[in-house]
C-alpha cells in the first residue's frame, strides 16, 4: 500500500503540515475539496486549519499572513487545470511570494483525465492527509470531545426544514 500514487502524495503533505497551522488557498472550482481538506486536519489531526477562496484571499488574507511567523503556517494551494490561466499563474505567483518568505507552501495535487476525476482524487487524497497527519502527531482522530462538549452545553435549537421547525442537536 506505500507504492500507492494517493499514499506517495499524503505523506510528504502531512509531514509538511505537522505542528503548523494550515491555510488552504483554492480556486472556487476546488471549493468543495479544500473546505474537505481543512476540516478534515481539524477534525480528525486535532490541528487549526482554514480554507480561502480566490481570489478574494489573494488580497484579504494575504495581508494578515504577511505579519505572522512563518515557521507556523503551511499554505496549501489548491486549484484546477480547467480553472482560467490567469486565476492559475496568480495563485502560483502568491506561492512564489510567500515561499520567499520562508512560508512551507504546499501545491496540493489531483490526478485525473476530467474535472470530476480530480475532484475525487482531491477529497481521497484530503482525508489521506488528515489521517496520517493525525497518525504523524500521535493523535487519535476518532473522538471528537470538544465538539461532544460543546454540544452537550448547547440549547437544543428550532431549524426552519421546509416551513416546518424541526428540533436539531446534531451537526
Amino acid at each position: 500500500w506505500e507504492e500507492h500514487p494517493l499514499v506517495r502524495a499524503a505523506l510528504p503533505i502531512a509531514d509538511a503540515l505537522d505542528g503548523r497551522h494550515a491555510v488552504v488557498l483554492h480556486s472556487l472550482s476546488t471549493s468543495g475539496a479544500a473546505q474537505r481538506l481543512a476540516a478534515q486536519i481539524n477534525e480528525n489531526a486535532k490541528q487549526a486549519s482554514f480554507a480561502v477562496t480566490a481570489p478574494e484571499a489573494l488580497h484579504n488574507c494575504v495581508e494578515g499572513l504577511a505579519s505572522v511567523d512563518p515557521q507556523d503556517w503551511t499554505l496549501v494551494f489548491m486549484s484546477d487545470e480547467d480553472d482560467p490561466p490567469s486565476l492559475r499563474a496568480a495563485l502560483n505567483t502568491t506561492m512564489g511570494y510567500f515561499s520567499n518568505l520562508e512560508f512551507n507552501c504546499i501545491p496540493f495535487p489531483a490526478a485525473g483525465d476530467n474535472r470530476h476525476e480530480r475532484t475525487l482524487s482531491r477529497l481521497l487524497l484530503s482525508d489521506l492527509v488528515s489521517l496520517f497527519l493525525a497518525a504523524v502527531r500521535g493523535v487519535d482522530p476518532t473522538p471528537l470531545e470538544t465538539i461532544s462538549d460543546l454540544k452537550s452545553n448547547q440549547p437544543r435549537v428550532a431549524v426552519e426544514v421546509t416551513g416546518s421547525a424541526a428540533e436539531s442537536g446534531e451537526s
